[in-house]
């Protein structure tokens, strides 16, 4: 995948499409393409805070271990995600690890090129704060469709929540 196509897909489809163009072009300008073979871990629950991600082509897995447990697998995330935003909120480690399902392409945007930015708008950290009800959303849905009673209807309800990740309105 070359940079350009990235950049298209993402301005395209997910956060970044919903973004002003003046941050939606300095996101695009600092970040940097990065290929993730099947098993390639981008991070692990723990590791120390990094940028964000935005996933131009491929899957990923997300994994969580609440408590200190063994990591389990929580969602799966596909082209147009972003991931990574609680490190650039909080300056905390990471609480999600996130793995390479497929061959995959990601746009890396580091803490670093994150914090320049913040310098000419501070208003990136509300807008990076989108990124993470995003995700809420993702987990309320999950939550709820695992509530489900009908294990039929709980399996039906995470597959067209896979293929279909915006939250119905």
């Amino acid at each position: 995948m070359k940079l350009a196509s990235a950049r298209q897909i993402l301005t395209e489809k997910g956060w970044l499409s919903v973004q002003e163009e003046s941050l939606r072009a300095r996101i695009l300008q600092r970040g940097v393409l990065i290929r993730l073979e099947p098993g390639d871990t981008l991070y692990r629950v723990g590791d120390p805070p990094g940028g964000i991600y935005g996933l131009a082509q491929g899957a990923v897995s997300a994994s969580i271990s609440p408590f200190g447990g063994a990591p389990r697998p929580a969602h799966v995330w596909g082209l147009g995600h972003w991931m990574g935003e609680g490190c650039f909120l909080s300056r905390g480690p990471r609480r999600v690890g996130v793995q390479a399902l497929v061959a995959s392409w990601a746009l890396h945007v580091p803490l670093e090129a994150l914090d320049l930015i913040e310098r000419d708008d501070p208003t990136i950290v509300r807008r990076v704060s989108q990124i993470l009800l995003m995700n809420l959303d993702m987990l309320i849905r999950a939550w709820h469709e695992h509530q489900l009673s009908d294990h039929e209807g709980r399996i039906a309800a995470s597959l067209c929540r896979l293929f279909s990740p915006e939250t119905p309105k």
